[in-house]
């Protein structure tokens, strides 16, 4: 099968023996050099706070022993991202760019390209566009929902940079009552459970309890109640 641009022609039996003739044009990325056509859909790219995510399904991953992904920046020749080929699966694959190096409005190419079981690369499918950096989240800690609560209730709060993360439980006289979070996080929105349970998986006794976000050196503190 090559690649291109294919009509599929249709008639239409239902005005008779003759029938209408009607046709689609349909576009077609096969792979080149196999036995069996490799199928690129749904290839798509979008701009994150972590990076350039880009999605896409293959279908003939039987054919591929591995995939590369290369990007072009502003015109310039493409350079190859992956440095050891991508395990190909039928299905839906991702790939995360993290796009360190990228100013806003550069014109981004990416490219993904299958690997034969002797090396050689063969083109799969290509998107193009203009990079334009998320707005990162604001350092914040949103108050929990429900509050009052009884059992339980969810914490949502949002990094605006990635790191260490320490999420703690106080009671009122400042006694620390469980860890919630307490290691490395990425940017962007998070969310926690509180089942009303000190350290020791006892429940708490009621009343009201003060959560303290820490990143970064900040630290925010809002208060909820636990009811009986």
């Amino acid at each position: 099968m090559a690649q291109g641009i294919w009509t599929l022609k249709v008639a239409d039996e239902s005005l008779g023996d003759a029938g209408r003739l009607l046709s689609w044009c349909l576009e077609i990325t096969a792979a080149q050099g196999t036995d069996v056509a490799v199928l690129l859909s749904g290839l798509e790219a979008e701009p994150r706070t972590e990076g350039v995510q880009l999605r896409w399904r293959l279908d003939g991953s039987a054919e591929v022993a591995g995939l590369r992904v290369l990007r072009s920046v502003d015109d310039a020749p493409p350079l190859l991202l992956t440095r050891s080929p991508l395990e190909p699966v039928d299905g839906p694959m991702a790939y995360l760019d993290p796009a360190a190096d990228l100013r806003a409005g550069s014109r981004l190419r990416y490219l993904l390209q299958g690997e034969d079981v002797d090396g050689r690369a063969f083109d799969l499918g290509e998107i193009s566009l203009r990079y334009e950096a998320p707005r990162r989240a604001a350092f914040a800690l949103e108050q929990n929902h429900p509050n009052p609560f009884n059992p339980s209730t969810t914490i949502v709060y949002r990094l605006e940079s990635g790191g260490p993360v320490r999420l703690r439980i106080f009671d009122a006289a400042g006694r620390l009552v469980r860890t919630l979070v307490e290691g490395d996080q990425a940017a962007g929105e998070h969310r926690v459970q509180w089942q009303g349970l000190d350290q020791a998986g006892r429940g708490v006794a009621a009343g009201a309890y003060y959560y303290r976000l820490e990143s970064g050196g900040r630290s925010l503190v809002r208060r909820m109640v636990l009811l009986k």
